[in-house]
């Protein structure tokens, strides 16, 4: 299980800043402050609605559930960017 969290972190660590490269590439400049503060709703309310969310999956559930959880998230993000995110967008952005 330790194993497996460690995993989760390592691998959602990079989601805030390639999330925030996402966002200010995909909206003008003149709307940026407003996409900001929007993403900036999602940073505050994610921690605070994530122990409550894991709490209430492992008391009604299970606590496997708490990993569980992260996949449809996760495809429906995969979805969500293959849809909005254009090909040139892509291919434009460099890494670094």
């Amino acid at each position: 299980m330790v194993l497996f969290r460690l995993r989760q972190g390592v691998f959602g660590a990079p989601l805030v800043p390639m999330s925030q490269s996402v966002l200010l590439h995909s909206y003008p400049k003149e709307q940026h402050g407003s996409a900001m503060a929007i993403w900036g709703v999602g940073v505050m309310v994610g921690p605070i609605l994530g122990p409550t969310l894991g709490g209430y999956l492992t008391e009604v559930f299970n606590w496997r559930w708490v990993f569980y959880i992260n996949l449809p998230v996760g495809i429906l993000t995969i979805l969500g960017l293959s849809a909005f995110l254009s090909e040139s967008c892509l291919r434009n952005i460099n890494f670094d």
